[in-house]
């Protein structure tokens, strides 16, 4: 059973719904809850110190936060590492995150074995934006440029420094999630490909998304076309980019760009022709 297939079949079995994070509401406050799991076999490149690793152990929890429109509180983690290795380095870029984005590092667990940090996010909001928001009229809108990330891991030796930035100091779009009020939203951890199609099913919507419109970097394109490949493709299933794509009345061009629009009806369309499922799934 791919991921896909297993998440769907444990929201079904918990009753629950598939979103960035658990929220619950106490004092007229909404909190957001998640949990994310960085492990060395896919998620650690070649090059990336154990602060990096820190580092994007706390990004991709609250990449989450930042999908559902919520100040990030409080970080825990537990580490699992082998021995010997550099525990307080690793510790070090998850403070260096924390402090950068103002979110209380509050501990957590350390164990011995193959290398794994998982973490725990608390996000504080008056609303949140879910991914079962979208309504046909709304436009798509993505934050960022897409595709940065697939194109170094393709070739670590010929990766450009804009292409490192985004694979070894990933930024939450915190102050965006803040700013959008979207009527729905997912960041992007699998896949552009992936999360139109996340968001088109939660909302039972048609989503529309037009190539020329997606915005790629221009060391992206070069690289694809260099090698004889389609830098939209490229960019669709490009994970780890920690971008949001949302879904709103319109797409304000300071905190995004528009790339299509939402009907009624279903699936998931790229210039008019049913778009491939593409990005990361476990299990397959």
């Amino acid at each position: 059973m791919k991921e896909r297939e297993l998440i769907h079949t444990i929201t079904e079995l918990l009753h629950i719904d598939s979103e960035d994070a658990f929220v619950f509401s106490h004092d007229d406050s909404l909190f957001s809850l998640t949990i994310d799991t960085l492990v060395a076999k896919t998620d650690v490149p070649r090059g990336m110190t154990p602060s990096d690793i820190g580092w994007k152990a706390v990004v991709m929890n609250l990449s989450d936060l930042a999908a559902m429109g919520a100040t990030p509180q409080y970080f825990l983690c537990s580490i699992t590492a082998p021995e010997p290795y550099p525990v307080l380095d690793l510790i070090k870029g998850i403070t260096r995150a924390c402090d950068q984005f103002h979110c209380l590092y509050a501990g957590g667990d350390l164990n011995e074995g193959e290398l794994s940090v998982s973490g725990v996010a608390l996000g504080i909001s008056r609303t949140v934006m879910l991914r079962s928001g979208a309504k046909p009229g709304d436009k798509v809108g993505v934050t960022g440029d897409v595709g940065r990330v697939y194109a170094g891991l393709k070739n670590m030796d010929s990766a450009t420094p804009a292409m490192k930035e985004k694979i070894f100091s990933p930024y939450p779009r915190i102050k965006e999630g803040l700013a959008l009020k979207a009527h729905a939203c997912i960041d992007i951890s699998d896949g552009l490909s992936s999360e139109v199609y996340h968001l088109a099913e939660a909302s039972a919507v048609s989503l529309s998304i037009y190539s020329d419109l997606i915005p790629i970097h221009a060391e992206v394109k070069e690289k694809a076309e260099m090698l004889g490949e389609d830098p939209v493709l490229w960019a669709l299933k490009s994970g780890e980019e920690y971008e949001l794509v949302f879904t709103d009345s319109d797409i304000n061009p300071e905190i995004g760009t528009e790339i299509g629009e939402v009907t009624s009806g279903k699936g998931v369309f790229l210039d008019g022709e049913k778009m491939p499922l593409l990005g990361w799934e476990h299990y397959t």
